[in-house]
């Protein structure tokens, strides 16, 4: 066969490509002609479209590229094979055409076809071949050969709450301050400092690459530079607006580039509702979709993935849609806003709580501990006066600061009347507060039943206050 400038179907998209984008696109027809491969289907199209929109100018200004004859396929028909068999000198072929055509391993093609005698089995596995699928070897090793050979062992990006090269899934309910989660964590991962202040951070050798689907592209920056973030090594993508469908080869392959050439060593993705284009109640698609994220970042060389997912409508907390998106993920990170004890409803203008929970990952799950917030820098942090608490004790210091008000503002109240005054909704909850007043001493101690009970503040209960 005589060799000429052929080139593998990937690296004839890539030069493709790249002509295109120098203004200098080669033939648009002959590769849908010899190419039966979607992603090059899809290019021709769509360069097809441009240039009758041009007048044929690009194909008029270039000419013709001139490509050698496809590889042979194997469904064409062969005299005298008979339906069960592939004939030796055709097998022979489609081996040759392989290695000549492509950039895979010789021995590997060879081992691939030896013991392929059955026309349906041969088919098959040129196929894939062709599309690039499943050409790596299983590994032939027991434990004591992967310890030998120096596999990397359970280590952290984010000590306890994410592990290296793993996938985290932040979910909360909505406007609960994700986004602003997510820009504290991008924050850890450039500078090297203690994510919320509490969780050492081993540094991003590279860039974090944000996925932005959620702000404006205004707002976003604005946010970013408020909060100090390194600006050479964070590398925002505004995506909200555009319909980017990582299934599609396009912006499967365009995604790899993005991430290579823009160093990206650690990717956030916010949010996944908008992110993912399907429908999320599936777990089939869904789980076809986490399977590209995880070829995205092998094909890419990203190290940990951060996804932000929204809770639903019910009272569960846990991020909307199949369960496939939870089964993924190697760590789940909580990020919720308290609720109101009679309705039920999240309390956006109280405290924020944070647990973790996965594969060697466990933190305050599932209630979370409370987040101190910086309104100066949207700085958030789990440690500081008034971090660190569970929701049960967050909740009961508020309570408390409602009934000592109450006491304050009308001295001499009793149980039900101080009860009532405190505004707090619900009795077992109120009771609970003005029990630990009594116990921390800012009421005066319980006079037993029967007795009317003085509910007036003492000292110690004024100082508390003040603070």
């Amino acid at each position: 066969m005589k060799e000429s400038n052929r080139r593998p179907p990937q690296e004839y998209l890539d030069h493709l490509a790249a002509e295109a984008e120098a203004g200098n696109p080669s033939d648009l027809q002959y590769l849908n002609e010899l190419w039966e491969l979607p992603p090059a289907a899809d290019f021709v199209a769509k360069l097809q479209r441009q240039d009758e929109a041009r007048g044929h100018e690009i194909r008029d200004r270039y000419g013709t590229w001139t490509l050698p004859p496809p590889v042979k396929s194997l469904s064409e028909d062969e005299d005298g094979l008979r339906d069960d068999e592939v004939s030796e000198d055709f097998r022979s072929q489609v081996i040759h055409d392989l290695i000549e055509n492509t950039d895979l391993d010789p021995d590997r093609v060879q081992r691939y076809f030896n013991d392929f005698a059955n026309r349906d089995i041969a088919r098959t596995a040129f196929e894939q071949l062709k599309s690039g699928e499943s050409f790596e070897p299983l590994l032939r090793e027991t434990l004591a050969e992967l310890i030998a050979n120096g596999i990397d062992l359970v280590s952290y990006r984010i000590n306890i709450v994410a592990p290296k090269g793993g996938n985290v899934l932040i979910s909360g309910p909505a406007k609960a301050g994700k986004t602003t989660l997510l820009l504290n964590l991008a924050k850890s991962l450039i500078t090297g400092k203690s994510f919320l202040g509490l969780f050492p951070t081993r540094k991003i050798d590279g860039r974090v690459g944000f996925w932005n689907y959620e702000l404006s592209a205004g707002q976003f920056v604005d946010w970013s530079k408020s909060m100090g973030l390194p600006t050479d090594q964070f590398a925002p993508l505004n995506l909200r607006g555009l319909h980017w469908d990582l299934m599609t080869d396009y912006c499967f392959k365009e995604s790899v580039a993005w991430c290579q050439e823009m160093d990206v060593k650690a990717l956030i993705v916010d949010p996944y509702s908008r992110a993912y284009v399907g429908d999320e109640n599936n777990n089939t698609d869904v789980s076809r979709w986490t399977e590209r994220i995880d070829e995205l970042k092998h094909e890419a060389g990203i190290g940990e993935l951060f996804l932000s997912a929204h809770f639903g409508r019910s009272h569960e907390e846990r991020a909307r849609g199949a369960q496939r998106l939870d089964d993924w993920a190697d760590a789940l990170w909580n990020y919720v806003a308290d609720r109101d004890s009679t309705s039920g409803a999240y309390d956006y203008d109280g405290q924020r709580f944070f647990a973790a929970f996965g594969r060697d990952v466990e933190y305050a799950w599932p209630g979370g501990e409370s987040v101190v917030y910086n309104d100066a820098k949207r700085g958030l942090a789990l440690t500081g006066e008034g971090a660190g608490q569970s929701r049960g004790e967050a909740k009961l210091e508020r309570n408390l600061r409602k009934v000592l008000q109450a006491a304050q503002s009308e001295p001499g109240l009793g149980a039900k009347e101080l009860m009532a005054a405190a505004g707090i909704g619900n009795d077992e909850e109120a009771r609970k507060a003005i029990d630990s007043a009594r116990h921390r001493g800012f009421l005066p101690p319980s006079r037993g039943k029967g007795y009317k009970q003085d509910n007036s503040l003492t000292e110690d209960g004024e100082r508390w206050l003040e603070t």
